[in-house]
């Protein structure tokens, strides 16, 4: 069998070393944000379903006048309200269409 050392792949230099103490600090900067992530989803995931718990549950009421419910003023006026938030009609679509679609007019 023959047999003689293996070369080296990588010289040991200043820029190399500084190459590697980087590379192990951004590992380091890495898994801190990993677990802080997910020590934020454990004690947000509560928050975020109750929230779209509370949603789901304000779209079933807002159906209530497709189903001919009779309902109060007050109640319709407080519907009116709430149906942009319920739908998630958070922009105006007048304000969006003019500033995020940008239509070209063609002569005629």
């Amino acid at each position: 069998m023959i047999s003689r050392p293996i070369q080296r792949q990588l010289e040991d230099t200043e820029t190399n070393r500084n190459l590697a103490e980087s590379f192990q600090k951004a590992t380091d900067a890495v898994m801190v944000a990993i677990v802080f992530t997910f020590i934020v989803n454990l004690i947000m995931a509560g928050a975020l379903s109750f929230m779209i718990g509370w949603i789901n549950t304000l779209q079933l009421i807002i159906h209530l006048p497709m189903l001919r419910i009779l309902v109060p003023a007050n109640v319709s006026v407080f519907f009116q309200t709430i149906i942009p938030i319920v739908t998630f009609d958070l922009i105006p679509p007048e304000w969006s269409t003019e500033y995020f679609l940008d239509f070209e007019e063609f002569p005629e």
